[in-house]
């Protein structure tokens, strides 16, 4: 005997809504501190392009050599280089980059560090050296590359002779701030350095800076004995001290 068939209306299934179903995926949170951090570094790797050509005919070639030819050989060799528009742009805005990363980058962990601890973030010596080299490198820009550039439209004139000529023009002035921008960015840079690999500071910025104290006093005393510039050459580096 077969059974009879019969349909049956089927009973709906109760199932339970998870809460956060009806709501919209919260966004994720940009963590900006570590952008930052990257461009800062590199930035500043960008930039060490540029002296790792200025500095051997500024600080070495002179200190080493007792003279200012070799020094000014190496310094137009770099500078048809990084004077080259494309890279000068390239160098020059690593430099406004790395300002502004930092002091962006300090700003919000002062932030963090008052929500959650109620003060701020103490300065360290790195960043304090950064931010008065950032003056001390827009200072010397000024002087060997904006001022010619706005007296005779190129700085073609600018090697160690417009130095030598500015110290005898303006004596301890010239000396004291190139001595102090040298140390400035050896100390910087080291500790920079240092701090980007995870490695231990101590006193090494402060030794690589006294190192370039000396550097910098041997070769600013070599590139001083060759004595201001005598007559049209003369004429384009007194029209460029005048600005200072």
């Amino acid at each position: 005997m077969s059974a009879e068939l019969k349909p049956v209306m089927p009973d709906p299934i109760d199932e339970p809504i998870a809460e956060n179903e009806d709501k919209a995926p919260e966004p994720k949170t940009i963590n900006w501190q570590y952008y930052l951090y990257k461009i800062q570094c590199l930035s500043a790797f960008t930039f060490s392009g540029f002296t790792a050509m200025h500095l051997p005919a500024v600080l070495l070639a002179p200190s080493l050599t007792h003279s200012i030819d070799n020094g000014n050989a190496i310094l137009r060799a770099g500078r048809a280089i990084y004077q080259f528009l494309p890279i000068e742009m390239l160098f020059a805005g690593s430099v406004i980059l790395h300002v502004a990363s930092g002091v962006s980058l300090r700003y919000l962990r002062n932030v963090d560090s008052k929500a959650k601890y109620g003060k701020s973030t103490k300065v360290s010596p790195i960043a304090k050296s950064g931010y008065l080299l950032a003056v001390l490198l827009g200072g010397h820009a000024f002087m060997v590359r904006a001022i010619p550039l706005l007296v005779d439209g190129d700085s073609s004139f600018v090697d160690l002779s417009y130095i030598s000529h500015a110290i005898s023009t303006k004596g301890a002035v010239t000396f004291g701030a190139l001595a102090f921008l040298a140390v400035t960015y050896v100390f910087h840079a080291t500790g920079g350095s240092l701090k980007f690999l995870h490695k231990k500071i101590g006193k090494k910025p402060l030794f690589a800076a006294s190192v370039a104290l000396v550097l910098a006093t041997i070769s600013l005393t070599v590139i001083a004995k060759a004595g201001p510039a005598r007559g049209s050459l003369a004429a384009h580096y007194n029209s460029y001290v005048k600005f200072m």
